[in-house]
């Protein structure tokens, strides 16, 4: 929760990740898994610098890095586009993100369409209830939300083949665990996947990898 307080995003702890079934082998020896997990790892920090650089270099993106969050998984680097009090990503009940929303999606989707990581992305929101007549829920809601994520990375050179899932959470995994309604809690999640060995990425970008770090 703390980390929601920094003016820019954590700095990748290596030592947050953890082994887990993403970064098990499928098809490939444990020495390509290895490598893949090396080039992985440096990528990620590559995609941290480029949108840390991004938002202050980009007068428009002042302040908004207090609605970003990055963070290491045992399935990748996690972006999370977070509310703030006074800075939602979207209106209420609404799943058109906000043009700052826009800005700042548009922003991370021209760094990672360079990363040749497949991308999950999944929308949250907080606990409070939220039911139209016609019975849409938080359920919907949150997974119109992903999808509208998932457009804007489309619009922003982010290829198709590169979509793992996009997922509606609704209040099931609160940022915030201990205050369900907290206006962090409803955010989108923008995953890079660690790569598998014998992987193949669909339409994978032409941008080659050097040394771990997309050029």
């Amino acid at each position: 929760a703390g980390a929601l307080n920094s003016p820019l995003m954590p700095s990748i702890n290596p030592s947050m990740a953890q082994p887990g079934a993403s970064g098990e082998s499928e098809g490939g020896s444990p020495d390509q898994q290895e490598r893949l997990r090396e080039e992985d790892e440096k990528a990620f920090a590559e995609v941290e610098n480029k949108i840390r650089v991004a938002l202050e270099n980009d007068p428009s993106l002042a302040g908004l890095s207090q609605n970003l969050l990055l963070e290491k998984t045992r399935d990748g680097l996690r972006i999370q586009l977070i509310d703030q009090d006074k800075r939602p990503l979207f209106a209420s009940g609404s799943p058109t993100p906000l043009a700052h929303t826009r800005a700042l999606l548009a922003t991370v989707a021209r760094v990672i369409r360079k990363a040749p990581n497949k991308v999950a992305i999944a929308g949250h929101t907080d606990s409070r209830v939220f039911r139209t007549g016609t019975g849409y829920s938080n359920w919907e809601l949150s997974a119109d939300r992903a999808n509208a994520a998932r457009r804007i990375l489309f619009t922003q050179a982010v290829p198709e083949g590169r979509i793992a899932s996009v997922e509606g959470k609704a209040d099931r995994e609160p940022l915030l665990r201990n205050n369900p309604e907290a206006p962090a809690n409803r955010r989108l999640s923008i995953t890079l996947l660690y790569r598998k060995a014998g992987q193949v990425i669909m339409e994978s970008p032409s941008t080659p990898i050097e040394n771990g770090v997309f050029q």
